[in-house]
């Protein structure tokens, strides 16, 4: 029965991952902001912002759900606001510029994947191709140069050529040139 539990909460560990960072701290080493994100197969994703005063007391806490944010807000003695609190805006660009470079790094991921598909595709219709034509090929028999025979007699007309010697000899040297 202990074990059951046990692995339950191992499972349950695995499949909550969250990654928490201090994005900005004050001089005096005490964190002005901290974002927490959830790791999701596509990357990170902003969860929660947790905005602090100088002293370390909680200032502003907000919550992403459904894709809109609740805050909650918080006086410099830890009392509940009930009115908003202006928050450290550098935050917020840093936040958006994440968002961007994270919707950015899943266009191309899906462009890669796009393009992998088409490669995959490409790939097939050549392997194909190269198999309908090879079956469409006859196999043709590498051509042998034929040998010399240094027994066999060449008759060769001389015709209208220039003979220098006896045209009527009984062997003959022909000699090719060309003048260029």
């Amino acid at each position: 029965m202990n074990n059951k539990w046990i692995y339950i909460i191992f499972l349950c560990l695995i499949y909550t991952k969250s990654v928490t960072d201090v994005m900005s701290t004050y001089d005096n080493g005490s964190p002005k902001s901290i974002n927490t994100y959830d790791v999701k197969k596509d990357g990170l994703k902003l969860k929660e912002q947790a905005f602090f005063y100088q002293n370390g007391t909680l200032k502003a806490k907000g919550i992403l759900k459904r894709d809109t944010w609740q805050w909650s807000y918080y006086s410099v003695n830890g009392e509940k606001s009930l009115e908003p609190i202006k928050l450290d805006e550098s935050n917020v660009n840093l936040n958006n510029a994440i968002t961007e470079v994270q919707n950015n790094q899943l266009m191309i991921v899906k462009q890669l994947q796009a393009l992998a598909n088409e490669q995959q595709i490409l790939k097939k219709s050549l392997a194909s191709k190269n198999q309908n034509s090879k079956k469409q090929e006859r196999p043709k028999k590498k051509q042998e140069r034929p040998k010399a025979d240094p027994n066999k007699v060449y008759d060769i007309p001389i015709g209208k050529s220039v003979v220098l010697g006896n045209p009527t000899a009984k062997v003959t040297i022909i000699e090719w040139t060309d003048f260029q």
